[in-house]
């Protein structure tokens, strides 16, 4: 049971970070995605310290089931072709370049929680 609540209370830590990220990119207007922000403090305090050591098997849970939490909107552009083409170029750009931006960040953390390929 022990090694239960541990890993639910990592996946409430990254949850309230993932708040907080967004509740600090709302309140001070930063040009970040909320969820960013809280993932870039997770990272760094796990580089300072080994203090969240405990939260890492919800943290590497998370970043395996990324293939699930992508390919539901990246159907819905394919479904939608039609629009997405009235979007141009710029769409067709940030959609590679955030898809890219998120993976590298996914696979730089999955290495940094001790994941390896």
């Amino acid at each position: 049971m022990q090694k239960a609540g541990r890993f639910v209370a990592g996946l409430l830590l990254l949850v309230v970070l993932s708040l907080a990220g967004q509740w600090l990119a709302v309140g001070t207007a930063v040009p970040l995605p909320g969820p960013i922000i809280g993932l870039l403090a997770y990272a760094a305090v796990l580089l300072g310290t080994r203090l969240l050591d405990w939260s890492l098997p919800a943290a590497r849970c998370v970043a395996a089931l990324i293939g699930a939490l992508l390919v539901p909107p990246l159907v819905g552009v394919a479904l939608y072709g039609a629009v997405a083409a009235a979007g141009g170029l710029r769409l067709a750009a940030v959609l590679v370049l955030s898809t890219g931006v998120t993976a590298l960040a996914t696979a730089g953390l999955f290495r940094l929680c001790g994941g390896s390929t």
